[in-house]
């Protein structure tokens, strides 16, 4: 048995050095290799100079995961600040675009549990639209999330209020879209990428995305077709890492500056920034919510070179430094950056509800000089790059308004590097991961270690362990000689073990998915009018089942085993000691049947080998541990004593031993 784990310990070593070498590599872009990089043709004429004019100018802002909600904001704070937004923001910044990336209601009901389309929650969101004359002002780019397509059962459905009361539904653009917004003589190009279920099934197997083989062909479409504008962002509400696609989504997108995306909100405020470059040396920008966070985004395009910031509502003033860009954003292969190497200004894009009074500049240690007011948002100041070439310096900008309020930035930028790529380890894994992936691995992983060490132990043979001292090693031999016992044991060993392989195969339940439609629930999809839509997070409950159900119940039944092989009397301090894991376990599989009950009917309960199927499955089987006889251990080659053993005979006997 030390062999064993010893074993065991050598190949967990081997997996986490590969995975931590594959980590080094996988999260980082090498600008130094063009293998892999798209070829970018950029048509920008290459004798413009950056100076001190407007052209070849565009600003545009982001608000994603709005979640208005009838339920849970009775308050109606969430619509309250758009509306402010849609009228001193949008006033003051004058944006020509806003993309809204989804999640534009709630959708849940009072529990937090089940979900549906409440016609109140997408008439606040109209009337906030429609009440601020915010279409008049700006081109509102709105899509879909997840929760605006919970329980709508097609895109022509009447329960799909997106089409009545958004901006984009209203014209026609129910699904994907390509935007061209014109600038004089530029073109800039927005494509949406909606990648919502279609039908869209009821939360909680409503969190991925996903696109189909004729999505994609769409996208491809749209890519094609901004190939002349002047610079292409797409906007969606997954992260391309939880959008199931095939061919890769991401691949599509390649050609773009940036994807910009919401869903994750800020992962419950473990990550307030979550960006990335991919393999094909553009961004993926995650913004957090506007539901409890009030971010919104400000971007823009100018001559070529992408730029951002995330800003929270009220913040005023704010400072978007678009010349030279943040050395972090640069994208070698998407945009023409020796155009800042030939720049005759500093360029800053400042907004303010009130009047700006000064924008001052500092590079590095030098003095602050004034910016000059050029038109709009923009302020300029000359420079001379050539003597900036190497290394990486610093910009510092400071901002006034009227009422008094100070804005500051400070960012690096390089003349002559590539991109700092300075971003959480944590969130670049995030965003370029494929979680689907993960959660199928992680699954196949719990998996294995819920079977292969029953189909070890039953064909191996251990001496009993009555007596352990407190030391963990000590205790895991204990655990192990218990599930020992469970895995010679017929009647019990093979419910166990077909119920865990059961899982990755066999329906979880049936239940109401969407709108009325019958849906069989697998861990690798849902079947539903004719249609299978991929598992995702199925995968998780699937971990779940194992991991907080059928491990417990396993470690349960095999104490009971050992109280029946030793032939001990269940007294009844005894037996309450063994009802309240027992009871912990059932309790926490009676609340996953609630809260499926809620979300996908009545049918989950009656046809539920998931849900109340697996109760009476662990009722059964631990009622069958607790009646065991000697003769079901006919397979266990040590006979079981009656009497706890003395000192010597333990020292000379505590150990395992294996014999194969």
């Amino acid at each position: 048995m030390p062999k064993l784990l010893s074993l065991l310990l050598i190949v967990v070593g081997v997996v986490i050095a590969l995975v931590a070498t594959t980590f080094s590599s996988r999260f980082l872009v090498n600008f130094g290799d063009e293998t892999g990089l798209p070829t970018v043709h950029f048509v920008f004429d290459p004798n413009v100079i950056v100076g001190a004019s407007n052209k070849h100018l565009i600003w545009f802002l982001q608000v994603s995961d709005l979640h208005f909600s009838i339920y849970h904001d009775k308050a109606g704070l969430r619509p309250f600040d758009l509306t402010r937004f849609c009228e001193e923001n949008i006033n003051a910044i004058k944006p020509p675009v806003v993309l809204v990336t989804g999640d534009l209601v709630d959708a849940k009901d009072s529990l937090n549990v089940g979900s549906d389309q409440y016609l109140d929650e997408w008439k606040t969101y109209w009337n906030v639209l429609n009440s601020t004359g915010v279409l008049g002002k700006t081109r509102w780019l709105d899509i879909r999330g997840n929760h605006d397509a919970f329980n709508v059962d097609s895109l022509s459905a009447s329960g799909n209020y997106f089409g009545q009361y958004s901006a984009q539904g209203r014209e026609g653009n129910m699904h994907s879209y390509h935007y061209v917004h014109r600038v004089d003589e530029d073109r800039f190009s927005f494509i949406a990428a909606d990648t919502t279920l279609v039908p869209g099934l009821r939360r909680p197997f409503n969190f991925f995305g996903y696109v189909t083989e004729d999505g994609v062909e769409t996208l491809k479409t749209f890519a094609d077709e901004s190939k002349s504008s002047n610079g292409t962002v797409w906007f969606g509400h997954y992260p391309t890492s939880i959008i199931v696609s095939s061919p890769g989504i991401r691949s599509v997108m390649s050609s773009g500056l940036a994807y910009m995306c919401g869903h994750l909100h800020t992962l419950g405020g473990m990550l307030d920034r979550m960006y990335t470059f991919h393999k094909s040396g553009n961004l993926e920008l995650e913004l957090a919510d506007w539901k409890d966070n009030r971010r919104y985004r400000v971007a823009a395009v100018d001559h070529g070179l992408f730029s951002f910031t995330d800003v929270e509502f009220g913040q005023w003033p704010i400072i978007l430094v678009t010349n030279p860009k943040d050395a972090r954003y640069k994208m070698p292969y998407h945009e023409p950056l020796a155009r800042m190497n030939s720049s005759t200004h500093i360029r800053i894009l400042s907004f303010s509800a009130a009047k700006i009074l000064s924008v001052k500049v500092q590079v590095d240690d030098g003095q602050w000089s004034e910016a000059v007011h050029s038109s709009g948002p923009l302020y300029v100041l000359e420079w001379q790059p050539e003597k900036l070439v190497t290394g990486v310096h610093t910009i510092n900008v400071n901002a006034e308004d009227a009422d008094g309020r100070l804005g500051s930035v400070s960012q690096k930028f390089s003349l002559d590097g590539l991109p700092l790529q300075e971003f959480s380890l944590f969130g670049r894994m995030l965003l370029m991961t494929n979680i689907c992936l993960l959660l199928q691995s992680v699954f196949g992983t719990i998996l294995a270690l819920t079977v292969l060490p029953l189909l070890l132990l039953r064909w191996c043979s251990l001496q009993p362990r009555h007596r352990c001292s407190w030391s963990p090693f000590s205790m895991l031999k204990r655990i192990v000689w218990k599930v020992h016992l469970v895995a010679k044991v017929d009647s019990l060993f093979y419910p166990l073990l077909i119920s865990a392989l059961y899982v990755p195969v066999g329906p979880f339940f049936v239940g109401d998915g969407v709108a009325g439609n019958i849906t069989v629930f697998f861990i690798w999809g849902m079947f539903l009018k004719g249609t299978l839509l991929p598992g995702d997070v199925t995968y998780t409950y699937g971990c779940g089942h194992l991991l907080l159900f059928h491990i417990p119940l396993t470690l349960c039944i095999a104490h009971m085993a050992e109280l029946r092989y030793r032939s001990e009397a269940l007294t009844l301090g005894r037996t309450i000691c063994l009802l309240i894991p027992v009871s912990i376990v059932f309790l926490w599989k009676v609340w996953w049947c609630v809260t499926f009950y809620i979300a996908y009917g009545y049918l989950t309960l009656l046809i539920g080998p998931f849900t109340t199927w697996s109760l009476v499955f662990g009722a059964a089987l631990w009622w069958r541990s607790s009646q065991l006889t000697p003769s079901d251990f006919y397979r266990v080659q040590y006979v079981a004593v009656s009497r706890v053993p003395t000192e010597e005979e333990f020292a000379a006997n505590g150990d395992i031993t294996t014999k194969l």
